[in-house]
């Protein structure tokens, strides 16, 4: 079986509560984050059919493929917005990066020991380098292919475009606030034509043309493919749109036009356009503007207290686990799918069973339910009880004073 695709979802944002007055909660956008968490899966359980039958998976690869990309941009801009609503003005960058170390960490580190230890038990030889940067989550920032075809834990590696926003937040954050609320929607401009122009025209136009890339074969070099889709650099610019947004939404400057059927349609309208535009730009570039509008539009929803499916109880949960269901369900779909034929999950490399396409379809959709169980039990388990426990410092307190215990409130 081929090396597994890494066209997933980065680390997912939540409900969150914004720094100006009165709050106001945002709990469409949680389950929003339960949507891209199953567009991941589509595009990676349709692997599953490329042994049994590369016809079909060549049909569903050419409609379904794209739905990585666009959860993808969605997650990074959503990412930027959420952090940015939810700033206060007591805010320090060191509790800011404290709450984002174990928001991600001990997901992430449960994970990569299973899947490293069902590496050793397959008897592959680890690839120590790429495991390293892998385990601190670096590893978008090598051009090696080695490092995105044999990970620990392969889709993590949006990580490293999240760590590095992280980083740089406290300071971007600072210079956010001081753009003028009239000039907001220039900067946002900016940064979209970056990501849709300027970033595509530079890769097609400067880096080399060869060798292709393992996962864009005959489409695009791996040098044009890495610096549109991997680099942690070029990603951040759909981080720092989403800072301004949460400033277009904040500050009432959002169209009011553009309510969630219009979004849903310029989102449709793009993803058909996405696939029939050059490679490079249905990777990252074509989903710049129906991102914008559906987080735009859900979040004035919410604003406007609009009440939508989005915002049932079961939504909301499938939002919650959507981290954990993203750093797990690769893992989990492809090692019980190497169990079925007696061996272990070892870099995406296994004989695959001896299936009908019929039974290859059933397992993609019967597997759905098993990783979802499997990341609601990591979200109640690790993630929670670690945000809760670790995210915020304990309250000093005063002799003679007792304080109440305060609720870590929404996760972010």
């Amino acid at each position: 079986m081929k090396g597994l695709p890494v066209t997933s979802a980065p680390t997912s944002p939540a409900e969150v509560t914004p720094a100006r007055t009165p709050a106001k909660r945002l709990p469409s956008l949680t389950s929003l984050r339960a949507f891209g968490a199953l567009f991941v899966y589509f595009n990676h359980s349709g692997y599953i059919l490329l042994d049994q039958n590369p016809g079909w998976y060549n049909h569903y690869s050419f409609y379904v493929y794209n739905v990585g990309g666009m959860s993808l941009s969605f997650f990074f801009v959503l990412s930027g917005f959420v952090l940015t609503w939810g700033s206060r003005a007591t805010d320090t960058a060191r509790g800011f990066w404290r709450g984002r170390f174990f928001k991600i960490f001990p997901n992430h580190l449960l994970v990569f020991f299973i899947a490293f230890g069902m590496l050793l038990a397959s008897g592959e030889g680890i690839k120590v380098a790429e495991a390293v940067a892998n385990l601190f989550l670096v590893q978008s920032w090598f051009t090696k292919q080695s490092y995105f075809v044999y990970p620990v834990n392969g889709v993590t590696w949006s990580l490293s475009v999240e760590m590095l926003c992280y980083l740089f937040f406290p300071l971007l954050l600072r210079v956010v606030r001081r753009v003028r609320v009239e000039r907001l929607w220039l900067w946002i401009g900016v940064f979209a034509v970056t990501v849709m122009a300027v970033i595509p025209l530079f890769a097609a136009t400067f880096l080399p043309k060869s060798p292709e890339s393992p996962f864009e074969a005959g489409v695009a070099s791996w040098a044009q493919h890495w610096f549109v889709f991997f680099f942690p650099v070029t990603r951040s610019a759909e981080f720092i749109i989403g800072m301004l947004l949460a400033r277009v939404i904040s500050e009432g400057r959002w169209p009011k036009v553009l309510g969630l059927r219009e979004a849903l349609g310029v989102t449709v309208v793009f993803y058909v356009i996405g696939l029939y535009v050059p490679k490079l730009l249905s990777l990252v570039a074509v989903f710049t503007i129906p991102v914008i509008v559906i987080i735009g539009a859900t979040a004035t929803s919410d604003l406007a207290d609009r009440m939508t499916f989005l915002r049932t109880r079961a939504m909301l949960w499938f939002g919650d686990i959507s981290f954990a269901f993203y750093v797990t369900h690769v893992t989990a779909l492809f090692a019980v799918h190497a169990a079925f034929a007696h061996q272990w999950f070892g870099y995406g490399y296994y004989t695959p069973p001896k299936w009908s396409t019929f039974d290859a379809i059933l397992y993609m959709v019967a597997a759905l339910p098993m990783c979802i169980l499997i990341a609601g039990a990591l979200y109640t388990f690790v993630e929670r009880p670690m945000m809760n426990r670790f995210a915020r410092p304990k309250p000093r307190r005063r002799p003679g004073v007792t304080d109440p215990a305060a609720p870590l409130g929404v996760e972010v």
